[in-house]
């Protein structure tokens, strides 16, 4: 699942990325933070068993700008 979270403490949005098993139990949750508001819109397993998010980023009222973050498995 990706999405947005506030938990720098800073205030802007971070991406959020969490991995689930079949239960829905958390395996692990990872977050991308930039000096501007970070958001997740889609994630995608890789072939190697990461996972690549598309979000939007956005600096200080400026127009949203495409976010594309891999992480390893």
């Amino acid at each position: 699942m990706t999405g947005q979270s506030y938990s720098s403490g800073d205030g802007s949005g971070d991406l959020w990325l969490v991995r689930t098993d079949l239960d829905g139990e958390e395996l692990w949750s990872r977050t991308f933070d930039s000096p501007g508001q970070d958001e997740g819109r889609s994630v995608r397993a890789t072939n190697d068993g990461g996972s690549i998010v598309v979000g939007s980023t956005r600096l200080d009222g400026d127009d949203p700008n495409v976010l594309v973050v891999r992480y390893d498995q």
